[in-house]
């Protein structure tokens, strides 16, 4: 296993440290605080939409610099696209021109320029402030508590304990009647608050393997949170799915696929050192390096862990108890 390192200088509370960092970001004047930086952006040209929802400008993270406008950012979602070097985050746009050197310095910025104005017709406010469509009870209520063969038949094949997987991630299963048929119903936890949850398909036959529970149902996105996620602790491992997770435990979290959110960048941002560990193969390992170049930005401390092969469920129980010893300093 392979490293690639980075180094730049109580639960409820974090969600609703996030919701508000994310109202911070949507109501960002982007153009007011770059004008103060000196930074020249347009509203039209090549490589901007016609609808003026973006701003243009040269690419700050281009290493051979960028001679034109390729960098985009999005006036209403605060999305950062450069057409050549990829996506990164607004937190890391901001530390990268303002050179701040702290999270909290990088979000000072974000509430010195805020335009209470500023109105987006897409905001789903329910969504942002947390506010549940259903009581959070009832959210895994159609999924029976005891595994049946065909659950526990999947487990054994992946070299998984059942009962323990029940025990330490609250599993659930279903049968041919639900809108998840045969599917481990995966539960997310915001400390002991259930919040949403994914599902993985256990025949082998169902597209996609995995199947999340609906944003109008959740009280917060799968994509917009982390599997796992203890946020009282300094350091975190960040694989892409919750089987990664069961195989290494301790504080490992998973982004749910290598495709990652800006709610999880700032989830990420809280941790003072984080690793990373993908697929092995090369999209996973390209998405990885972005991701640790986005949080580089944010996190103090930034390490990418490359396998040689395959992925971290299909790690042996002793190279999942080596990895976490190696990383936490600890088996548990």
């Amino acid at each position: 296993m392979g490293k690639d390192e980075t180094e730049t200088s109580d639960t409820d509370n974090t969600e609703e440290h996030v919701m508000d960092l994310g109202l911070l970001i949507r109501k960002f004047d982007v153009e007011a605080w770059l004008q103060s930086e000196g930074v020249m952006v347009s509203h039209t040209g090549k490589n901007l939409s016609s609808n003026r929802a973006w701003l243009g400008m040269p690419c700050p993270f281009c290493i051979d610099g960028d001679p034109s406008e390729h960098l985009g950012i999005n006036l209403e979602t605060k999305a950062v696209k450069c057409w050549r070097c990829g996506k990164h985050s607004i937190l890391s746009l901001i530390r990268t021109i303002s050179r701040t050197r702290s999270r909290t310095e990088t979000e000072n910025k974000l509430t010195q320029f805020q335009n209470s104005a500023l109105v987006f017709s897409n905001t789903k406010s329910a969504e942002i402030r947390g506010v549940p469509k259903r009581q959070p009870d009832v959210l895994i209520d159609f999924a029976s508590q005891n595994l049946d063969s065909l659950h526990i038949d999947y487990l054994l094949s992946r070299n998984f304990d059942p009962l323990e997987i029940q025990r330490d991630y609250r599993i659930r299963g279903t049968g041919p009647d639900s809108y998840y048929p045969y599917r481990i119903i995966i539960p997310f936890f915001n400390g002991r608050r259930l919040i949403t949850f994914t599902s993985r398909d256990v025949t082998g036959k169902q597209n996609p393997p995995y199947k999340q529970c609906p944003e109008d149902r959740s009280i917060v996105s799968p994509k917009k949170w982390l599997y796992n996620a203890n946020f009282n602790t300094d350091t975190v491992l960040v694989v892409e799915g919750p089987l990664d997770v069961w195989r290494i435990g301790g504080n490992t979290v998973a982004t749910c696929g290598i495709e990652y959110t800006p709610e999880q960048i700032i989830l990420l941002s809280k941790f003072n050192r984080v690793f990373i560990l993908f697929d092995a193969e090369e999209q996973a390992q390209n998405k990885a390096r972005e991701l640790a170049t986005e949080l580089g930005a944010v996190v103090n401390s930034v390490t990418r862990l490359e396998l040689s092969s395959g992925d971290p469920a299909e790690l042996t129980e002793a190279e999942g108890l080596s990895i976490r010893k190696e990383i936490f300093s600890r088996i548990w």
